[in-house]
């Protein structure tokens, strides 16, 4: 049973990095779908389906985003945020 230290080291030392990156584009990642799953759901017209939504893009602290981003003088950005939200149309 041997076993080459400097393989651990090696694993433990790189791999910090990458993870804080990984970790930060799977969070924005799960707000994208979020802030867009909830548009969508907003669009189907169910009832239970828009309430659901609504308190999808409450947590996602999506409007205060888009307001924060209009008074900021973004607005491209803002503009980003509100097709985002907007979710996929039906009808």
């Amino acid at each position: 049973m041997s076993c080459c230290c400097n393989c651990h080291e090696y694993s433990a030392g790189g791999r910090r990095r990458g993870g804080i990156v990984s970790t930060f584009f799977k969070l924005v990642l799960l707000y994208v779908v979020l802030v867009f799953g909830a548009g969508t759901l907003i669009n189907t017209g169910h009832p239970v389906a828009v309430e659901s939504g609504k308190l999808i893009q409450v947590v996602t602290f999506i409007n205060p985003a888009i307001g924060w981003a209009d008074s900021q003088g973004w607005e491209h950005l803002a503009h980003g945020l509100r097709v985002l939200s907007s979710g996929v149309s039906f009808g």
